[in-house]
């Protein structure tokens, strides 16, 4: 894993907060480029993302398929845990 910081957290562009434009929108394949890498020692995932409640977790849900996909891994989405 590449030296962070922050440790075994991945920080990815996009903020459905936001109006869709290049610099809110996740970049998707970079994603799935960098978790073959960064995330090969992973047993299971956590993901949650920012201000879900305006596209209903659709980043979440689409990271889980990516890492479901690429890696195989068990995943856990914030909006599942703590949607009220």
């Amino acid at each position: 894993m590449a030296c962070r910081p922050w440790g075994d957290i991945y920080f990815m562009k996009g903020d459905a907060g936001q109006p869709d434009s290049l610099e809110n929108t996740p970049d998707w394949q970079k994603f799935e480029e960098d978790i073959v890498q960064d995330f090969r020692d992973f047993d299971s995932v956590a993901i949650v993302q920012m201000n879900p409640k305006y596209n209903d977790g659709e980043y979440e849900i689409k990271a889980e398929q990516i890492i479901k996909k690429t890696l195989g891994l068990p995943c856990v989405r914030g909006m599942t845990c703590f949607r009220s």
